[in-house]
């Protein structure tokens, strides 16, 4: 963002970053330092503060966040339902997985299918995600020739399957 500020035939013009929270002022004359009020305005524009999120707050995508790195502003969330078919069945091949997954149309843009990594993650906070049924879900993380990861959300175990089974799908996305 870009400003020019006219005060007392003085002229100040402020380069502000603040996505990376950089703030950089040149004084076009040497008179403006002398402006104490002038001063004192560009010493009270600071940075916007980050959101803090905990697990099970919605996220900035409303989904359901059920992993916090250690700034608080940055994790990941989830959807809070099962993905659905037009037909409206949840039971998907692993392609047709990662296609509902990605579904533009219906979470908009950055959701995935979760690796298998992130759909650990996701079971180990199940609850506070809730909505799971006791079956297996897709992972995008691929195993040998024709097989991926998928995670139990009955036992807990995860272990590789031929892509041609139906698994369900939640989608998940990091902020």
């Amino acid at each position: 963002m870009y400003i020019n500020t006219k005060q007392h035939n003085t002229m100040i013009s402020a380069l502000l970053l603040s996505s990376m929270g950089i703030y950089l002022f040149c004084n076009s004359f040497a008179a403006a330092a002398a402006d104490t009020d002038l001063q004192n305005q560009i010493k009270s524009i600071s940075p916007p503060t980050p959101i803090q999120y905990q697990l099970g707050d919605t996220g900035p995508n409303n989904g359901k966040v059920y992993y916090v790195d250690g700034s608080g502003s940055h994790g990941l969330e989830a959807q809070a339902n099962d993905a659905k078919a037009i037909d409206g069945n949840t039971f998907f091949s692993w392609d047709s997985a990662v296609q509902a997954a990605t579904d533009t149309s219906a979470y908009g843009p950055g959701w995935h299918l979760p690796t298998k990594n992130e759909l650990a993650l996701l079971y180990e906070q199940k609850k506070v995600v809730g909505g799971f049924a006791n079956v297996s879900y897709w992972s995008s993380t691929e195993s040998v020739s024709g097989t991926a990861w998928l995670q139990s959300f009955n036992s807990g175990l995860q272990y590789n399957l031929s892509k041609s089974n139906l698994l369900r799908v939640r989608a998940v996305r990091a902020f």
